[in-house]
């Protein structure tokens, strides 16, 4: 066998330093890729690399409780543990289940009551967040026994600033008018519903009109939440939360109305107007 001559010995090594040059440029261009373009990226589009997505987040039992008359369970999606956020809905377990233990066992009392104690699922989940401002949305699921069943909403809004709740008032100049003109958009947005489920603009039966402001039906006590927006870190409006029963018969079922940040942000508080921005999602 012919010894290889120093011209095979030059391809020889060559051909194994070319892999070695490559795999090196990639390791630096990688490096330089973390260290350079993703914060010019971050710097010229306002973004931000999540480590982990909410969505991604394992649903945490928040508490549960089980007793003669009530079985109890509240989750939380999305909201991380010893945040503020988190925080402020713990100390809000001890309230709920206190409500719901009064309400199970005082339906046990009567003449027809279940036989079956009630089961009370409660779902926490964020559903906007900018700034020092966010939402969670509480979902009860009821169920009484017999077949029974009711559905409720409720909201919380939290302002990380100061670690404190607050309440849809709190984000206006001046509330009473800003919300009656808040009230004008929302009521516009449950006519259209109303006419694209039933028909008609209608409550249980009453025809009612944007119109007349006078005569417009307060609709801005209902659960509001912010609305997440297709702009990274602002909130793209208010989602409103009706129960089943609130807007028609219960057999209408829920609706769920939003008001875009554009129909109301120049009369929000100026210390929150750069937070409204962009389009919230279609439900």
């Amino acid at each position: 066998m012919a010894k290889p001559t120093s011209k095979d010995e030059k391809l020889s090594w060559l051909q194994l330093l070319f892999p070695a040059l490559l795999g090196v440029c990639l390791g630096l261009c990688v490096i330089l890729g973390q260290m350079v373009v993703k914060p010019l990226w971050q710097w010229m589009f306002s973004t931000e690399y999540e480590t982990q997505s909410l969505a991604l987040r394992e649903p945490e039992v928040l508490l549960e409780a089980s007793g003669e008359h009530l079985i109890y369970r509240a989750t939380g999606f999305g909201i991380q543990n010893g945040t503020p956020l988190h925080q402020a809905l713990m100390l809000q377990q001890p309230d709920i289940l206190s409500e719901y233990k009064m309400r199970a066992t005082e339906s046990r009392m009567g003449r027809n009551a279940p036989r079956d104690p009630w089961r009370v699922e409660v779902y926490f989940s964020i559903t906007g967040e900018a700034g020092p401002l966010s939402s969670v949305l509480r979902t009860d699921y009821i169920f009484r026994g017999e077949g029974a069943h009711s559905l409720l909403f409720a909201s919380t809004m939290l302002n990380e600033m100061n670690n404190e709740s607050f309440d849809l008032p709190d984000v206006f100049q001046n509330p009473a008018e800003d919300l009656k003109q808040l009230n004008t958009s929302l009521c516009e947005a449950i006519s259209e519903a109303k006419l694209s489920r039933i028909g008609v603009a209608e409550i249980k039966g009453d025809a009612f009109s944007c119109d007349d402001p006078t005569t417009i039906p307060t609709f801005t006590d209902a659960p509001a939440v912010f609305s997440a927006s297709d702009q990274y870190n602002r909130l793209g409006g208010l989602t409103f939360y009706f129960s089943p029963g609130r807007l028609g018969p219960v057999g209408e079922g829920e609706y769920i109305i939003t008001v875009s940040q554009d129909l109301f942000r120049e009369t929000t508080k100026p210390k929150y107007r750069n937070l409204f921005r962009g389009e919230p999602p279609t439900l």
